[in-house]
């Protein structure tokens, strides 16, 4: 019973450092999974503001367009 109480001492201290690593590296994929999330955002948002720039640029290349037209010889 004694021998059998020394080897599993550094198994149980194996264990729970692996345990440690596993929870670091959860930790570690919990924020890697939040900075996508925040990415992915900001992505969408800066696709709309694009979006919308070149509505704009669209419309005013019309109205440049007739006022061409307009003063045209």
């Amino acid at each position: 019973m004694v021998s059998q109480s020394f080897n599993t001492r550094p198994t149980l201290r194996r264990i729970a450092a692996s345990d440690q690593q596993q929870m670091a590296g959860m930790e570690q994929m919990a924020l890697a999974m939040e900075n996508i999330k925040q990415a992915s955002l900001l992505d969408v948002t800066c696709t709309r503001q694009a979006e919308a720039a070149v509505q704009s640029l669209h419309e005013l290349g019309q109205k440049l367009k007739l006022l061409a037209l307009k003063y045209q010889v």
